[in-house]
């Protein structure tokens, strides 16, 4: 039951409000005078006041004025009761915080309809905020879960880098050994039966190698932002050629004889050296690899949107369905006997770190094709 006080220094006036809203189902209380109401409100709540205002003592707009500022923390409806309808007092009114002003003589349903009206949006206004403070803190349990769940997952990210940089480095310790003496080993043994066995055994090596080099390489991008890069001019022509005359002129290659095309449009990119340096030499070995003989390696660069596009289309056999469709991240290098690998998972976290985008799809051979921003 809503409870309202009435707030006039006439008795009359007070029984009659009284007798029309108590028999409407409201819980009334009374004051005779502006320092009566502040009394009752040191204690009381109540959801509107019907306040007269002329009355002895202090009038209705000073007690509308000392209730609100000092007990009504709620912002409950005043709803003036007067006899002057002139401008000023309306206005004065509602500057105070009044929601209406009735008129006297008032008529019932006009009473009751305004009353009824501005108790309806008091209680709206109240479940309102009952529900913004429970929404509300439901977001900040929320958000202290998700920034726990979020320290646990860089303390997570940051052991797995950890343990990958360690094992990285245990690798290479004993595979430095390794290579060495089955080297001098196989330098020492003529026995063609045993010397393809060599051969794989090389292949192996090289293989675990390249993983431990490129592991380490991969933590080190893991640990690294955007900003710590060390960024600086880079002439994408020159750098792609000379990539390519040097792996292409290493023995497994260079019988293939394969055909080199670029097409340079944007020459320069503003990127970190170091790493954009891996990942041309990670995507032409990769194609010269897998071309067929006496096939092309096409390279195109070229500007549009604010980013630099790079496209290195091989001559071989293209990506097998299983990686174009695959939705995570390019954990394959081989492309043709679809070995796990880090090559293109390593040249996607290089691109990403540079704030650009990776797309692999088959245009004759399989093409990767870059997109990283023009400017810093």
């Amino acid at each position: 039951m809503s409870k309202i006080l009435i707030v006039d220094d006439n008795p009359n006036n007070i029984q009659l409000l009284a007798t029309v809203l108590s028999s409407n189902n409201y819980d009334i209380e009374y004051a005779e005078s502006g320092y009566d109401a502040i009394d009752l409100f040191k204690d009381q709540r109540f959801d509107l006041v019907l306040m007269d205002v002329l009355m002895p003592g202090i009038d209705g707009f000073e007690t509308t004025r000392i209730i609100k500022e000092k007990y009504c923390k709620r912002n409950i409806p005043f709803i003036f009761v007067t006899a002057n309808t002139d401008t000023d007092s309306i206005t004065k009114a509602f500057k105070l915080g009044g929601v209406d002003y009735i008129t006297k003589p008032f008529n019932e349903a006009e009473l009751l309809a305004r009353v009824e009206t501005h108790i309806s949006l008091f209680n709206l206004r109240l479940q309102l905020q009952e529900l913004n403070n429970t929404l509300e803190k439901k977001v900040e349990e929320r958000t202290a879960e998700l920034t726990a769940a979020n320290i646990q997952l860089k303390g997570l990210d940051n052991a797995k880098n950890e343990f990958l940089d360690i094992i990285s480095h245990e690798i290479r310790t004993p595979l430095n050994g390794i290579i060495g003496f089955s080297s001098l080993i196989k330098s020492s043994i003529d026995d063609e039966n045993i010397l393809p066995m060599f051969d794989y055994l090389e292949k192996s090596q090289k293989r675990l190698e390249d993983f431990s080099t490129k592991a380490l390489i991969i933590s080190d991008l893991r640990t690294k932002r955007e900003n710590a890069l060390s960024k600086d001019s880079i002439n994408i022509s020159t750098l792609i050629e000379q990539i390519y005359e040097n792996e292409n002129n290493k023995k497994e290659y260079k019988d293939k004889g394969i055909h080199f095309n670029t097409k340079i449009e944007e020459p320069v990119l503003f990127a970190d050296l170091y790493f954009i340096k891996i990942l041309f030499e990670t995507l032409l070995i990769n194609a010269l690899k897998h071309s067929k003989p006496d096939s092309s390696i096409e390279v195109e660069t070229y500007a549009e949107n604010n980013m630099i596009n790079i496209k290195i289309n091989d001559g071989g056999n293209g990506f097998p369905e299983k990686i174009l469709n695959s939705k995570s991240s390019y954990f394959v290098s081989e492309h043709i006997d679809n070995n796990p690998g880090l090559d293109l998972f390593l040249c996607q976290l290089i691109v990403h770190t540079h704030n650009g985008t990776m797309e692999l799809y088959n245009d004759k051979g399989a093409v990767v094709k870059i997109s990283m921003p023009a400017l810093e």
